[in-house]
């Protein structure tokens, strides 16, 4: 385990190996080993793994979305697989170029030169993760990465992938080499419960600049919705989802670029439905994004048919988009306004940068649409193109809709062992699968209506009689996963956020009885698996639920025994007890495997010798009952009460009079022959 200022030095492990010097050939070295990962619960201490190595290029120009690598694990496409951070290496990068948090990049630099010697590396999540967020790599700085440094798979056989950014400025200057990086994995595939396969993968990423001439718009679309440039993805969605695109430009000039009636459009090739959803994130100023949204309605696209039957095409005018916050549906993006803002007169430079978000949710799609295309266009007032995507990502510019093929949710659970004793474990297995319909070659239909959502759990313990346990009877009993602690809420139940985006999952979750004040009885937990967007809370229904049921013993050895409370507090005078009888009826209930179990009893009574006295001595259970029993052994105040235990017993106590007053302890000891094993005790009032 990693426990707090661990000092491996004084509790760790060593090592001798060759030293790699030439000079020293043939000297042995010895050194620690370092555990990794840092930031894990657990240590693992690995020599010797062969190292995996992939080299990746990653370009910085003005057309950022180049700098952008999706790399996936083919060879690590096992589920439930951890990926760690654990090593970051630049001393073959350019001592010139520093790598920052990408935060810190402006659009543009104040100079070339910044542009060329300040860069931002990061990983984000690709496709087949249960994580959200990202690594960056600095230099000349500790640590050397930051953000999330443990990606973990999804439970299924998708391929997960790393989606690698490279972030600059925009007016750069020089092209040519930048250097080399290496980033170091640590790959922890389960076997089982004990045992792992652990490899490491070097990322090796030389990192070049270079200048184009051409001046188009760059281009990429990916699923969901997204703020911050992204890379294309596949585009196989469901009807009812949304795509997000990405357009920018950045180009020099002498002069102002834009011509009066210059104006901007989003050309499809096919006539958006109605009632799709439009929102704009134009982000021409460098203080915050300015947000705009257009709906799709019946008369514009009425007015763009005869164009549409005639090109192909159908033009959206960003002019149709109303500003965000506007008191009326008239303060709308004006081209003429905005060329004015993109063109840098000072810089001899114009920028641009946009990003749609299309949501499809409310369009009412009930057929297949495939080999859609969205492009962003710049066009004078004959509608001839001026500036349109860069053609070599045009392709990447292509979407399919797929009606009727949402996800679908379903969990499933288990438990280790049908009997859980009170003080030991068990675990509770439970399976979340994401199911995505296939679009063919692999790919799957992508369904962003979970996007943004994370995934949890609900667990209820539900007793014999079918009601909810509540908090105050759960209380010391627990529910961990992956080294956090859950407990129950008031109303008993148990709310645990199992992944940060709604996947196919695994939770290997921990029941805790230590300390737990649980009944003995059979129990049904209910297990109710939701998304939202803390994955804590939900709405009014899951998304599945199912149920798994054991049984829950007082002590290992499987002995129960209820005693009615209202037969616990008896009258000294008269014997009788709040049922006004003088019977103590008690309930023995036994579930374990020994060969030859009996019950005897003994009765204990509280000493008084001092105020706080928790001391009890024993006393002669005849003294108090009538019933005719018989003393085990040599010991005359253990008396035998049940020779041949089966699985569901009773025996009733008679109660005489005139007793002495106290508090009580009624012993059930349970025995295999004449071999003590354990005991339940039950608590009398006389009074």
């Amino acid at each position: 385990m990693h426990e707090v200022n661990h000092n491996i030095k004084k509790d760790g492990f060593y090592t001798n190996y060759a030293d790699t010097d030439p000079n020293n050939h043939g000297k042995i070295l010895v050194d620690y080993i370092t555990p990794t990962p840092e930031n894990a619960e657990h240590y693992m201490w690995t020599i010797g793994v062969s190292v995996q190595s992939y080299d990746i290029e990653l370009v910085a120009s003005k057309y950022s979305t180049l700098g952008t690598y999706e790399f996936p694990f083919i060879n690590n496409s096992s589920g439930n697989t951890t990926f760690s951070i654990v090593g970051f290496n630049y001393d073959e990068l350019d001592p010139n170029v520093s790598l920052v948090n990408p935060d810190d990049i402006a659009r543009v630099a104040s100079s070339g030169t910044v542009a060329d010697n300040t860069l931002g590396l990061a990983i984000k999540p690709g496709i087949g993760w249960v994580n959200v967020g990202s690594t960056y790599f600095l230099t000349d700085s500790t640590p050397k990465y930051r953000g999330l440094l443990n990606y973990k798979s999804e439970n299924s056989n998708i391929t997960p992938s790393f989606v690698f950014y490279l972030y600059h400025s925009k007016n750069l200057q020089t092209e040519g080499l930048v250097g080399k990086v290496v980033v170091s994995l640590e790959v922890v595939t389960p076997i089982d419960d004990l045992t792992n396969h652990v490899e490491r993968i070097n990322f090796n990423i030389t990192i070049t600049r270079a200048i184009f001439d051409t001046n188009d718009y760059e281009g990429a679309m990916t699923p969901g919705r997204e703020y911050q440039m992204f890379t294309s993805s596949k585009m196989d969605i469901t009807s009812k989802s949304s795509l997000s695109a990405y357009y920018s430009l950045y180009m020099e000039s002498e002069q102002s670029i834009y011509r009066n009636g210059y104006h901007r459009v989003l050309t499809s090739n096919v006539m958006l439905p109605v009632n799709t959803k439009i929102t704009m994130i134009d982000f021409a100023s460098d203080t915050r994004p300015e947000y705009y949204y257009y709906i799709v309605n019946q008369s514009d696209n009425d007015e763009l048919l005869p164009r549409f039957n005639r090109t192909g095409d159908a033009e959206y005018p960003l002019s149709k988009f109303v500003r965000m916050g506007s008191l009326d549906s008239t303060n709308k993006y004006d081209d003429s306004t905005a060329n004015l803002i993109y063109y840098d007169s000072e810089n001899k430079r114009a920028i641009e940068e946009f990003i749609f978000i299309v949501d499809f949710k409310n369009a009412n799609i009930t057929q297949n649409m495939y080999d859609c295309s969205l492009l962003m266009d710049m066009v004078d007032n004959d509608d001839n193109i001026i500036r349109s995507v860069l053609g070599i990502q045009r392709s990447n510019m292509i979407y399919n809709l797929h009606a009727n093929q949402n996800t679908v949710i379903d969990v499933s659970a288990s438990v280790s062992k049908p009997i859980l004793y009170a003080g030991d474990t068990e675990d509770l297995r439970v399976t979340i699968n994401f199911n995505q319909n296939d679009a063919g070659s692999a790919n799957r239909i992508v369904d962003t209506t979970y996007y943004e959502k994370k995934l949890g759990l609900k667990i209820s313990f539900i007793n014999e009689r079918g009601s909810q346990v509540n908090g105050a009877d759960l209380l010391g009993t627990s529910l961990t996963l992956d080294g956090q602690t859950y407990y129950a809420s008031s109303d008993g139940t148990i709310r645990i956020k199992v992944a940060d985006k709604v996947a196919n999952s695994y939770s290997n979750i921990r029941i805790n009885t230590a300390n737990s004040s649980l009944a003995a009885g059979t129990y049904t937990l209910k297990v109710e698996a939701f998304y939202s967007i803390d994955g804590i809370y939900f709405g009014r229904s899951p998304a599945d639920e199912c149920e798994v049921t054991f049984r829950m013993m007082n002590k290992s050895y499987g002995l129960t025994v209820d005693i009615p409370e209202e037969e616990l507090i008896i009258d000294k005078e008269t014997g009788l007890n709040v049922s006004k009888n003088r019977t103590l009826n008690a309930s023995i209930s036994y579930s374990g495997s020994l060969l030859e179990p009996n019950i005897k009893v003994a009765l204990y009574r509280r000493s008084y010798d001092s105020v706080n006295s928790l001391n009890y001595n024993l006393v002669n259970l005849t003294d108090y009952i009538t019933n005719n029993v018989t003393s085990h052994g040599t010991n005359t105040n253990i008396y035998n009460i049940i020779s041949e235990l089966n699985e569901s017993d009773s025996y009733a106590f008679n109660f005489a009079s005139s007793l002495t007053s106290g508090t009580y302890k009624l012993e059930f000891r349970l025995y295999d022959g004449n071999l003590y094993v354990g005991n339940i005790i039950k608590y009398i009032i006389i009074k």
